[in-house]
């Protein structure tokens, strides 16, 4: 005040001066109480929602541990226990004879290995390595996902494993940081329950991962009996791996890439096998590229080579998944199409050859008609056998016929039994009534020719009803192959 006063103020304006500035020291002061206690709260609630989910974590825990405590504990199988078994598993892993097996043979091993109260064997899918589906699950602590269930890499704890390649056990997820902890919580399914996690990692690529929830065994030994287990399942499914390659080089055509002769007799006689019992037709297709050994002299091995290869991956878009394709010779292939008759095999063999006559082969011009061509003969089961042989034998034949007719031809052999053969004649005869009869003097058989891109018929016709001498000599012979 007297500071004031010596400034030449008055008191009245001193005082004014002074209680300006109290006011203000005291709304400073109410600020930061106020600041100060929403910080507090902001503080407080944070606290709150950590001990909400800390309490729900030992929930969790605590319902594990009743789980845990409710189990006989005979059954809990001790560490000397669970080397003893170890060999067993080991061997049971070793005959696996695919990847399915051996996913299923691991839950087993686990079963018997651990005892946990939740595992599940995931492999990984043939389409997309980024995707894996639950093929063996077992839980005595609650629901579980059903086999047949699909996960990806992006998915909880067991796609953190499958992106990292290395096994993961509990401690090691809650040391996460808390935003990967918070993206896998939410992206996995609440009823998982991995206290151990392990993938069978082969050439750097996870192909299989185990996940194991309330083991009867400590934590690191849990660990310890998963990573051996997945890394002997990486040992089983490298050597199923090399087998298959072996297989499959051994069917191979190494010019064509498409399977041998082998493989097709394998698997047409097996095709044959299964549907034996069924009354659709499989029709066997032989056919072979017109000229081939002279379109090799002007255009060289090489490129006859290519013809075949380019022939080859052609006409695989052109079948189902069910039909078989391999080459059968030089300049020949075989088709087996289950459930296709003459008639369809025939379109089968069209389109075929439109498509490679359409194709700008290098000296298509130069070769006889002036394009590429094929030749084919169509046999179909069971009319022309019942047998891979006599099928390949009849395809044969017509075959050959078809080369004799001056290639770009399909041909086959129809069967007609007596009965047939009237009633084709009867058909005939209506048809063609208002036109020229032709008189059979050898009512035999019906020859029926296919020939080019359309379906000739050298009918049989007769003049008049048929019957007497004719119908008996028709029905006394045996059942005749006609060519289409």
């Amino acid at each position: 005040m007297e500071f004031l006063e010596s400034l030449g103020l008055g008191n009245e304006l001193a005082t004014i001066v002074v209680g300006v500035g109290v006011a203000l020291l005291l709304t400073s002061i109410s600020i930061a109480m106020a600041l100060r206690a929403r910080s507090a709260r902001a503080e407080a609630a944070l606290m709150e929602r950590a001990l909400a989910k800390e309490r729900e974590r030992c929930g969790v825990l605590e319902r594990e541990l009743r789980v845990e405590r409710s189990r006989p504990a005979a059954t809990a199988p001790s560490r000397r226990e669970t080397l003893a078994r170890m060999p067993r598993a080991l061997r049971e892993l070793s005959r696996a004879s695919s990847r399915r097996e051996l996913a299923e043979l691991l839950g087993r091993a686990v079963t018997r290995l651990l005892d946990p109260g939740q595992w599940m064997v995931f492999l990984e899918t043939e389409r997309s390595g980024n995707e894996f589906v639950l093929v063996s699950v077992g839980s005595t602590s609650g629901p579980t996902w059903p086999v047949g269930a699909h996960l990806t890499e992006q998915m909880g704890r067991t796609g953190l494993v499958i992106r990292r390649r290395t096994a993961m056990d509990r401690q090691e997820f809650d040391a996460e940081p808390p935003l990967v902890r918070n993206q896998l919580k939410s992206s996995e399914p609440r009823d998982f329950r991995i206290d151990v996690a392990a993938p069978v990692v082969v050439n750097d690529t996870t192909v299989a991962v185990v996940t194991v929830g309330v083991p009867n065994l400590p934590l690191e030994a849990t660990r310890s009996v998963l990573e051996l287990l997945t890394e002997y399942a990486a040992a089983v499914v490298r050597r199923l791996d090399a087998r298959e390659l072996a297989v499959r080089l051994e069917n191979c055509d190494e010019l064509t890439g498409l399977n041998n002769r082998s493989w097709f007799n394998a698997q047409a006689a097996e095709l044959l096998f299964q549907m034996r019992d069924t009354e659709q037709p499989i029709a066997t297709i032989l056919f072979s590229v017109d000229d081939l050994r002279g379109y090799s002299g002007r255009q060289g091995p090489a490129e006859a080579g290519r013809l075949l290869h380019g022939i080859a991956q052609g006409t695989a878009p052109l079948l189902r998944d069910s039909d078989l394709l391999a080459r059968w010779g030089d300049d020949a292939f075989v088709l087996m199409l289950p459930g296709i008759d003459h008639r369809a095999g025939r379109e089968v063999v069209d389109r075929l050859r439109r498509r490679i006559s359409a194709d700008d082969w290098p000296g298509a011009g130069e070769q006889p008609g002036g394009a590429v061509t094929i030749s084919a003969g169509i046999a179909v089961s069971p009319e022309n056998g019942a047998q891979l042989d006599e099928l390949l034998a009849s395809a044969s034949r017509s075959l050959s016929r078809s080369r004799r007719l001056g290639g770009d031809h399909a041909t086959g052999e129809v069967v007609m039994n007596p009965a047939e053969v009237l009633a084709e004649a009867r058909i005939t005869q209506e048809l063609q009534h208002a036109e020229a009869l032709h008189r059979a003097d050898d009512a035999a058989v019906t020859a029926t020719e296919w020939s080019g891109s359309d379906a000739d018929y050298d009918d049989l016709t007769f003049d008049g009803e048929i019957s007497g001498p004719v119908e008996e000599q028709l029905t006394g012979l045996p059942p005749q192959p006609p060519l289409y």
